[in-house]
């Protein structure tokens, strides 16, 4: 403010003479952003750079520095950091979403884990037997009780345990529990056929066998937390010691994981119905992809498809209209305002969509 003249105001505004230009009317207004930036705008028409340039400053100038592991405004704060043996840290949040972040060299952070190389999360060692379980807050409390425990990057899904999971345990005993769901129950089963061989053992343990009442998607956190750590530890030792070596099920079991593709016979097919709700582009009850490079068009196409079903208007190479039906549209890129006026320009039923 010292480099400004009749400045003016207070409570974070203020005007003065602009700098820019002969000014002799205050036409400057100087005020606060709610991130700490210095806002500036001159009436007479001077541009920021001009501004900045006059008072001997850079527009960068105009910005408050935070560090680089700031959190971001509006973001549910974190409950739990989940740090991994090559430095990465998983950050679970209020909302039990999860984001990354890894050392940048600098004392910061990049909140990213591109180009690091995948490993277990790790609670305590391996050295001994391990224990396997979906998360890392399962390792944890796994840990406490005294076991070294170890969890994936991403939890359990298809295609989610590793390679390099199973060349770290290479050598080790390990026991597996599986989550009480579908989605556990073959998570541990894809596990164990990974281990099976590369690994001293392998167990899959199933925690009603000593817990029949466990609710759906129960774990071993819940187990922990319904026994108690005593009769927790207890339970485990039985599961341990009652449950066999695991070995792959025969070819024919359900158990048994489809691998490859299977060949069969032309005729073993039905005819083809599918029907499409613009030929030979959108089938019905199938997906359907586009791809282009940005700017080209992709959203106004979207958009004019929209427009077209929602006031059951013929497509392009169509021969009917028809009556106008819903459209859901899913949008990670433009705002509502943004594609309601896209819409609205392409002559959608706004109300359909």
């Amino acid at each position: 403010m010292t480099k400004l003249k009749d400045v003016k105001g207070g409570s974070g505004q203020w005007s003065a003479r602009c700098p820019a230009h002969d000014d002799q009317h205050g036409s400057l207004s100087i005020s606060t952003g709610q991130d700490g930036r210095i806002l500036l705008k001159c009436h007479a028409g001077c541009g920021v750079e001009d501004i900045a340039g006059a008072l001997g400053l850079s527009v960068k100038d105009l910005f408050v520095d935070k560090p680089k592991d700031a959190p971001v405004k509006g973001r549910p704060p974190v409950v739990a950091t989940y740090t991994y043996p090559n430095g990465t840290q998983k950050l679970r949040r209020a909302d039990k979403s999860f984001s990354w972040r890894r050392p940048d060299g600098k004392g910061g952070w990049l909140y990213s884990r591109q180009g690091v190389p995948h490993s277990l999360y790790i609670a305590g060692e391996l050295s001994g037997a391990v224990f396997i379980c979906e998360g890392e807050k399962d390792a944890d409390n796994l840990h406490r009780l005294g076991y070294d425990a170890v969890s994936g990057e991403d939890g359990a899904g298809p295609g989610k345990w590793r390679q390099e999971y199973t060349e770290q345990l290479r050598g080790l005993p390990v026991c597996i529990f599986k989550d009480h769901d579908d989605v556990g129950r073959t998570y541990a089963q894809e596990t164990a056929a990974a281990l099976y061989g590369a690994a001293a053992s392998v167990q899959v343990l199933d925690i009603s066998t000593v817990w029949p009442e466990i609710p759906e998607h129960g774990d071993v956190s819940d187990l922990i937390a319904w026994a108690g750590v005593e009769k927790a530890v207890e339970m485990i030792a039985q599961l341990t010691t009652d449950t066999p070596q695991w070995a792959p099920p025969p070819a024919d079991s359900p158990e048994q994981p489809t691998k490859g593709r299977v060949a069969k016979a032309a005729s073993s097919f039905g005819e083809d119905n599918t029907r499409f709700l613009w030929y030979p582009y959108l089938p019905i009850g199938d997906y359907s992809v586009m791809m282009a490079d940005g700017g080209t068009g992709k959203t106004i196409l979207c958009c004019g498809i929209a427009a077209a079903v929602s006031t059951g208007k013929t497509l392009p190479g169509e021969e009917f209209d028809g009556e106008g039906k819903p459209v859901l549209i899913i949008s990670a890129e433009d705002s509502g305002e943004i594609l309601r006026k896209r819409l609205y320009r392409s002559g959608a039923d706004l109300e359909k969509v």
